[in-house]
C-alpha cells in the first residue's frame, strides 16, 4: 500500500514539475513533444540597450552630457533598424539578407559617432570594437563544430 502512494505521489510530482518547465517555455507542446513559443519579445528593447550602451560609453570613453544624449538617440534608432532586419530575417536562412541590410546602417552610424565623438574618442572607440571582435573571433574559430559568420558579427560589434 505504502508503494503505491508513494508512485502515485511521484507521478503527481512529475506532472506539477512538467506543467511549470512548460509554463516557463511560453507555450503548449505541440506535435512531438516540441513546445510552442508564445511571442514574446526577445531580449531588451532598443531603447534599453541604448541606455545600457550609452552609459557603457559615457564611462570609457568620457562622453559629455549632450554627447550621450546624441549617441543614445543614435543608438536607440539604430538598435530598431537592427531588431527590425532580426524579425524580417530570422534564423540562419536569413543571415545573408541581415547583413546586407545592416551594411548601410552601420556605415551611417559610424559616420554620425564620429561627428558625435571628438577624434580621441573615435578612436578609442573604434580601438574597442577591434578588440572585442578579434576576442570573439579567436574564441569562434577555435570551437570544433563553430562555423562563425565573421561578418555578421563584425556588424554586431560595430553597433555595441
Amino acid at each position: 500500500m505504502k508503494r503505491i502512494i508513494l508512485a502515485a505521489i511521484a507521478v503527481m510530482g512529475l506532472t506539477v514539475a512538467n506543467a511549470q518547465q512548460m509554463d516557463t517555455q511560453g507555450g503548449d507542446p505541440g506535435k512531438n513533444g516540441d513546445v510552442k513559443r508564445v511571442n514574446k519579445p526577445m531580449g531588451p528593447t532598443p531603447e534599453v540597450r541604448a541606455e545600457r550602451s550609452t552609459q557603457r560609453l559615457k564611462s570609457e570613453l568620457g562622453l559629455n552630457d549632450d554627447q550621450a544624449t546624441k549617441v543614445k538617440a543614435l543608438k536607440a534608432e539604430t538598435y530598431k533598424a537592427v531588431k527590425t532586419s532580426s524579425e524580417k530575417n530570422p534564423g540562419d536562412a536569413g543571415r545573408d539578407a541581415r547583413v546586407t541590410e545592416l551594411k548601410p546602417v552601420v556605415a551611417t552610424y559610424k559616420e554620425k559617432m564620429k561627428e558625435i565623438l571628438t577624434a580621441d574618442q573615435y578612436t578609442s572607440w573604434e580601438a574597442q570594437i577591434n578588440k572585442r571582435y578579434e576576442s570573439w573571433k579567436k574564441v569562434a574559430t577555435a570551437q570544433e563544430n563553430a562555423k562563425p559568420d565573421l561578418e555578421e558579427q563584425r556588424i554586431r560589434m560595430e553597433l555595441e
